[in-house]
Formats: structure tokens, sequence, C-alpha cells
């Protein structure tokens, strides 16, 4: 290569371009951080070089281009730093040496940043072609984790059960309920915190919580009893069958609207359909009688319309099925439509209201004084009716007490509900049933 006139001379290459990097004075001016290249096959360009940031053009027309090297900087944002050279020159087209992003702790790396906007989430980022100059920055974002809670048997949880917590945030508190006759132990850490409050989170957490039976404690303070569905299907139900039932009789629809009362009486209203704008009202009158589990219900039906056009005599002989919360039995009697009577005997299915599944509570607050024991209860159907009772008795063996309760007479809702009880109360609140023998809504339950 020889210097000739004012530019750059050299020979054409044939097959492929040659990279010269220059890094010295050149025809007066200093050349720094160039990149010479040969292009061949391109008559008329004349030699160019940038002069450190400026260009020096040559006006000899050779296929010599001189181009500077690129610029490529790396930064960190917050929370973070990089490990590799932070300020690269790279050859037009050449790469760009690896470069690593380590977050702070707590933190982790998000991705690159290239000229303000997303380039990469590779890290390390790893060499990429440089056309220009680049400026690169490390985005990083606090790390987050999975706290999740559980329960084991005999147990559940209340409170948000997975959560999502920044480094070093706080969980919501979760807490821990033992189902009837059965407390809260542990954590599965070996916590006995409950409500359990995890602070400080640093990583992925999982918390299950252990429960087991709950002891006998005095006959004094608060415990609720229960029958639950276990008990319902042993026969330990109790039913208020008030409530709106539909059904079909021999093609005619059946409205019923009944109310149960606690002495066993089902009393209300029902319409029956016999044309499209006949419609026979009736009053209901009916019982509910059971025993142990099983309850019998009668219901008879009976009207007609102001022009006798219409006319119903109907008896509902039906028994609660409770695995399938139906009433079910024979429908008989006769539905009369204009000049037409048909007669009527067959099956029927009513649906009980959604809210009667045969459970109910027994919440007491009891005092003992010496083997005294008085207080006030509570009992609660599946409907949401609840009968207030009195509870007097006497503490008995162990921590056991034997217990009368009694609606009061003044309340038509509990007036005739009677319960005499020999109960275990136990720490958590519960109580435990050990006999019981108990009247109310047509129903005798005992055990």
């Amino acid at each position: 290569m020889k210097h000739s006139g004012s530019g750059v001379r050299g020979l054409r290459p044939t097959a492929c371009a040659l990279l010269v990097a220059v890094g010295s004075a050149m025809a007066g001016g200093r050349l720094g951080n160039a990149v010479g290249e040969f292009l061949p096959g391109s008559p008329g360009v004349g030699a160019r070089a940038f002069m450190g940031r400026g260009m020096v053009v040559s006006s000899s027309p050779e296929d010599f281009t001189m181009r500077r090297a690129s610029v490529v900087t790396f930064a960190a944002r917050a929370h973070g730093a990089i490990i590799g050279q932070p300020t690269q020159y790279v050859g037009y087209g050449a790469g760009t040496s690896e470069v690593l992003a380590t977050p702070d702790t707590g933190y982790r790396f998000d991705h690159w940043d290239r000229d303000g906007a997303a380039f990469s989430t590779d890290n390390p980022l790893a060499p990429f072609r440089v056309l220009q100059d680049s400026a690169l920055v490390a985005e990083f974002a606090v790390r987050s984790y999975t706290v999740t809670f559980a329960a084991g048997a005999n147990g559940y949880l209340s409170g948000s059960t997975t959560q999502t917590v920044e480094h070093g945030g706080d969980a919501l508190p979760v807490t821990a309920h033992g189902t009837y006759g059965c407390v809260f132990d542990r954590w599965n850490d070996g916590s006995t915190e409950n409500p359990r409050r995890v602070t400080n989170v640093t990583a992925d957490m999982a918390l299950t919580a252990a429960f087991r039976a709950a002891q006998p404690v005095l006959p004094d303070g608060s415990f609720q009893a229960m029958a639950d569905a276990a008990a319902v299907a042993n026969g330990r139900g109790w039913w208020d069958l008030s409530g709106t039932y539909t059904a079909t009789v021999k093609g005619y629809p059946l409205t019923l609207d009944l109310v149960h009362d606690t002495k066993g009486r089902l009393t209300g209203n029902a319409t029956i359909a016999v044309a499209k704008a006949t419609v026979v009202p009736m009053p209901v009158k009916g019982s509910a009688k059971g025993t142990r589990g099983n309850t019998v219900v009668r219901i008879s039906l009976k009207g007609a319309t102001a022009d006798k056009a219409g006319a119903v005599s109907l008896v509902l002989n039906l028994t609660v099925d409770a695995a399938n919360r139906l009433l079910t039995g024979l429908v008989t009697g006769s539905v009369k439509s204009s000049d037409v009577t048909t007669a009527v005997n067959h099956d029927l299915a009513l649906a009980m209201p959604g809210d009667m599944d045969g459970t109910w509570t027994l919440a007491m607050d009891v005092d003992q004084a010496g083997t005294a024991v008085t207080g006030t209860a509570l009992l609660t159907l599946s409907n949401g009716v609840a009968c207030p009772l009195t509870v007097k008795g006497k503490t008995g063996a162990g921590n056991t007490a034997a217990l009368t309760l009694a609606g009061d007479k003044a309340n038509p809702t509990a007036k005739a509900i009677k319960i005499k009880t020999t109960i275990t109360p136990m720490e958590g609140g519960w109580a435990a049933l050990d006999a019981f023998s108990g009247k109310g809504y047509g129903q005798t339950l005992a055990w």
C-alpha cells in the first residue's frame, strides 16, 4: 500500500473484505479507533476514514473505505452490577465480548435495555454483531416468592392460602381451625402460632397445619356441639320443612308454600293451575312426625274456584329422604277442571329448599358454680332458624355435665323445643353430645 496524492491507494482485493485497524496519525491528522475496509468491486468510491470521532475523505477513486469502531457501553440500574468490560470498541459488523449482570440480594436480573428499548433476557449477554454505537443497561426486579398454606386431616384454613410475597415482605395471616372435635396442633415447621404470620420472606415456603383430637375441659365457658352430615346419615338430622315446593300432579302445576312450626304442624298456602286461566287456591293442613331419623309428612289440600269450575282435593303422604334431600311418597285425590274430574294416584317427589339438609348446631354459654351448671343455648338449624334455650344442670363424672335445655315459653319459635343431654366440654370450644334426647318440629331424636 502506498500514499499517493491526497488519498490512500490500495490494490483491489478479489474475494473478501480486509478490515485494518488504524491507530496512528495519518496525513497530518490522528486516526483513532478506526477500521479500514477494502470493498471489492466498488469503482468510484473514495478512501474514507474517521479521524478520531470525525471523518477524512480522500479524493482518490479507489475501493478503500475507512470506518471507525463502534462504542458499546454496558451499565446496571439500581440493585445490581455488571461483570465484564463496561466500554467496548467494536469493529463494524464484529461482536461484543460477554457481559454478566449480577443482581443484589433480593433482586433478580430482568432484561437488557438497548438504547432505551428492551433488547434481550439472556444473562450473560452473548456476543452480538455491532453496526453502530449502543448503550446497554441491565434492568433488575425485586424477587418474589410463593407462600402456600394447607390444612391436614380434620381441619381447614381461613385466609389467603396461596400468596405471592416480595423479598423481605410479610405474608397475610392465615388461621387454622379444627373440624368438630378437633383442634389445631402445630405447623409442619414446628411453629404453634395461630393465626400464622410469616414475616421477612426470603424463599418459597409451604406450610401445613396439623390437628389433633380436642381434650376434655371443665363445663365453664362457651361450647358448641353439632350434628354434621355424618350424623344426619345416622338418623340425627333435624328438619324444618318450611319453604316453597313445586311439582306436577297429573300434568297440573302445583306450588306449595309450607310453614313448619316447632310442634310439627304444617300450614301455609298452595295453588294448582287446572286450566290456563284457572288457578285453585288451597290452604295447607298437615303435620311432620319423626323418630330417630324417620320423618313422615302428611299434607291435605282442598279448595275450589269461586265459580266451582276448578276444584282440588289431594292428600300427600311423604317421607324425608335425607340422602337426596327430597320428600318422596304418594299423592292421591282428584282434580276437577270444568266438567272433567281426574283421579290422582301416583308417586311424588318434592325437592327440599336448598338450605335445608338436616344438620344443626347447639351453641352453649354456661357457668359452673360448684356442681351446678347454668346458662343459655341456641339451637340453629341449617336454614338459619335459631331457637333460644335456657340451660340448667349439674356436673357429672370427669368433666361431663348433665343438662336440661328448654325453649322460652314466650317465644313462639322455641317454646316447643325440649332437650336433655349429657355433654363433654372440650378445648377449642367444642362439646361432645354423649347422650341426647330432643323434641321439636314434631321429631324426636335420641341416642
